[in-house]
């Protein structure tokens, strides 16, 4: 019996690293002045992905925990393939002081992104990596920094009623190389299932055209015969998003339609991902 005993301890032992592992651990994210804000150190960067400007690496089986230590309302959400979510925790979306946990998850051996961003705020956002379980540890670093730290009171807000307060409507962002590389690649003709997107102008002067569906239906299939809406947009990059105020003329039940939406483009120009518009919002690949 005693021997039995001692085999059973030094099973325990044995796995109990193993199931610690697999359950991973708790990173905590704030959300503060305007950026996501994450641990000071990092598990190692792979070097190709810290040039893509990623800031922060997690392991499959990670909580993520999101905490809103902001002034005002955010909506976190992710169009990643593997990670996506639109994690309103409540509704509106993120209030101040509150929480939210989403798990990372990464099915094959190979490090994939993770990016966060933000419905409301341009400049809310976060490139991670997520790797594999069984990724060897090569050590931490200093996690390295962000965007320029944003006013409490620039950029976007919300009113008590809950609607978007663009501070910086009336003034120019100067477009640094970043900015207009990133809007280089966002140039020309995009498509989802449900959304048509033209870009074209210059980084602080963007311009170009939408269309989209009744009941977002497939734009692209020249056998639908629901109506259609095309309309407009103006714009400017904010960092390395474009972000867009767009209109749709009335048209049969449909009074006038405006709205911001905002787009980013990968690192080869093949996908954007877009939040804002009435239809067809997550990734769209480059015609």
């Amino acid at each position: 019996m005693k021997k039995l005993s001692v085999f059973f301890i030094l099973v325990l032992i044995t796995i109990s690293p193993s199931i610690l592992s697999a359950q991973g651990k708790t990173v905590n994210i704030k959300i503060e002045g305007k950026q996501y804000i994450p641990p000071p150190k990092t598990p190692k960067i792979p070097q190709e992905f810290k040039e893509h400007g990623v800031r922060f690496v997690v392991k499959a089986g990670d909580l993520i925990r999101i905490c809103n230590a902001g002034k005002v309302i955010c909506k976190p959400f992710s169009y990643d393939k593997i990670n996506h979510f639109e994690g309103l925790s409540e509704p509106g979306g993120l209030h101040p002081g509150n929480c939210m946990v989403v798990k990372a998850q990464n099915p094959g051996n190979k490090p994939i992104y993770f990016r966060l961003f933000d419905e409301i705020h341009a400049r809310i956002k976060l490139f991670m990596i997520v790797v594999p379980s069984n990724w060897p540890n090569e050590g931490e670093e200093d996690t390295p920094p962000g965007a320029e730290w944003v006013h409490p009171n620039d950029e976007y807000g919300l009113s008590d009623n809950g609607e978007i307060i663009d501070d910086h409507k009336n003034q120019k962002t100067p477009c640094s190389m970043a900015m207009a590389g990133a809007f280089s690649r966002m140039t020309g003709s995009w498509n989802s299932y449900a959304l048509k997107l033209t870009i074209s102008g210059s980084c602080a002067e963007a311009s170009g055209t939408m269309e989209w569906v009744e009941w977002c239906s497939g734009v692209s299939d020249k056998n639908n015969k629901e109506p259609r809406y095309p309309g407009t947009f103006k714009g400017e990059m904010n960092g390395e998003t474009l972000v867009m105020k767009w209109s749709i003329p009335a048209k049969g039940p449909h009074k006038d339609q405006s709205g911001t939406a905002y787009c980013s483009v990968n690192y080869n120009g093949t996908l954007i991902t877009c939040s804002g518009f009435g239809c067809g919002n997550g990734e769209l690949k480059k015609d």
